[in-house]
C-alpha cells in the first residue's frame, strides 16, 4: 500500500553576484530547519560546492543532508527526497548563472535573495528580483554582512523601498557581520551549534522563523 508523502516545502537561496552570503544563509536555515524537527536538505547546485564542503567536514550522515547536483537534475532530487519524507528543503545557487537559478526559482516556492548593503549588490538583485518575478514566484530580501555601528543596512534598505515601492518583502530581521558565522562553518556546523546563546543563532531563528511561516514569533 503506498503511502501519502508530506509535500515539501522549497526555499531557493539566490544572487546573481558572488559573495552575497547564499551559501552561508542556505547552511544556517537549514541547521535551523532540522533543529525545529524538520527533515531537511540543502541542494547544491553551485559549481563551487562550498555547502557540499560544510557537509565533508560536518560528516556524512549528519542533518540536514546536503546532496550535490546539477540544476538540470533538481526535479529528480527533490522528487526523491519527498519519497525519503524530506519536508525542508533549501536549494543553494550559484552566482552568474541565470540558467541555473531560473530553473531553481520555477521550481521554489520561495526564494530568499540575500544583499549587502553596497551599490553593487543592490544593481545586482535587479536581476535575482527579475528572476522571481519571471517565475511568478514571491521572494523575500535578507540583508547580510551589516556592520553593527553603520547606518549602511537602514540606507539600503530606504533605496530599495524608494525603487520598488512597498511591494517588496524586506525580512525585518539583518545578519551583521560575525565572526562566529565563519567559525561556525569552518568547523562544519550552524552557529546555533556553535554558539546556541549567541546574537547570530537568535538571527538565524528570527529569519527563519520570518521567512518559513512562523511569522508571529519574530522577536
Amino acid at each position: 500500500m503506498s503511502t501519502i508523502q508530506r509535500k515539501a516545502k522549497i526555499y531557493s537561496v539566490m544572487s546573481q553576484k558572488g559573495g552575497a552570503g547564499k551559501t552561508t544563509l542556505a547552511i544556517n536555515l537549514a541547521v535551523q530547519s532540522k533543529l525545529q524537527s524538520n527533515n531537511s536538505l540543502i541542494i547544491d547546485i553551485d559549481p563551487q560546492a562550498s555547502a557540499t564542503m560544510w557537509a565533508d567536514v560536518r560528516g556524512v550522515n549528519n542533518e540536514p543532508l546536503v546532496a550535490s547536483s546539477f540544476a538540470a537534475r533538481l526535479n529528480n532530487v527533490i522528487n526523491i527526497a519527498r519519497e525519503n519524507n524530506i519536508n525542508e528543503i533549501f536549494i543553494d545557487t550559484p552566482p552568474h548563472s541565470q540558467r541555473d537559478s531560473q530553473i531553481a526559482a520555477e521550481i521554489s516556492d520561495i526564494i530568499i535573495i540575500p544583499c549587502r548593503p553596497n551599490l553593487f549588490d543592490l544593481q545586482a538583485i535587479d536581476n535575482t528580483i527579475g528572476l522571481a518575478k519571471m517565475a511568478n514566484k514571491p521572494f523575500i530580501l535578507v540583508f547580510n554582512a551589516i556592520h553593527h555601528t553603520s547606518s549602511l543596512a537602514e540606507e539600503a534598505k530606504q533605496a530599495i523601498l524608494n525603487k520598488y515601492g512597498n511591494s517588496i518583502n524586506i525580512c525585518p530581521q539583518m545578519i551583521v557581520q560575525r565572526l562566529c558565522y565563519v567559525h561556525a562553518s569552518t568547523n562544519g556546523q550552524g552557529v546555533q551549534e556553535y554558539e546556541p546563546t549567541g546574537k547570530a543563532a537568535l538571527e538565524i531563528q528570527n529569519i527563519y522563523n520570518y521567512i518559513c511561516g512562523h511569522r508571529d514569533t519574530l522577536e
